[in-house]
């Protein structure tokens, strides 16, 4: 299991805005790196900006509100 899920808000370490994480792929960056890559979105100046970055450079802000179903 990944340690970000879509929809959580991420920052990253050093700074920055906060980010929406859209998704996560483990074969975006070069094998000798074998990082996670988390894909974020981010608004500024009103555009869209995604990016993607390594696991270990972001931080949690906010987890994903999930919504279960009450089962009877």
């Amino acid at each position: 299991m990944h340690q970000f899920n879509e929809g959580d808000i991420v920052r990253v370490k050093c700074g920055g805005p906060d980010m929406t994480v859209v998704c996560v792929d483990d074969n975006f960056f070069a094998r000798e790196e074998a990082a996670l890559a988390v894909f974020c979105v981010y608004e500024k100046d009103h555009f869209l900006f995604e990016q993607a970055y390594p696991e270990y450079a972001l931080d949690i802000v906010r987890y994903e509100r999930r919504r279960y179903t009450r089962e009877d």
